[in-house]
């Protein structure tokens, strides 16, 4: 699905949290992978279906959803989840959006 990573961006909350921390680096390439083989995350069955569909038409965008394990998580975190959208599978050079849901 992904074709070229440097059309992979990370907004720059989710980098800035990044930032620094091996374990956090390594669980968002671990997330990154798990998008790839078409393993949506935490999606409900509905939203899976439609990324799904769009693989198949090989047009249109897909979603996954991951919990940030709670090691990772800061004291007081405003999410515990990421996003990881990509755009227009029908588009080669389409970007990969890492966020957290609140920077959508």
């Amino acid at each position: 699905m992904i074709t070229d990573p440097s059309l992979v961006v990370l907004t720059a909350r989710l980098a800035y949290w990044v930032d620094e921390h091996p374990a956090r680096v390594a669980w968002i390439i671990e997330c990154l992978a798990r998008h790839n083989a078409s393993d949506w995350g935490d999606l409900d069955s509905d939203d899976a279906s439609l990324n799904d569909a769009s693989l198949v038409r090989r047009h249109g965008q897909v979603l996954s959803r991951y919990a940030v394990p709670p090691a990772l998580l800061d004291e007081d975190p405003d999410d515990d989840s990421i996003w990881i959208i990509t755009d227009d599978l029908a588009d080669t050079e389409g970007t990969t959006t890492l966020l957290w849901p609140m920077d959508y």
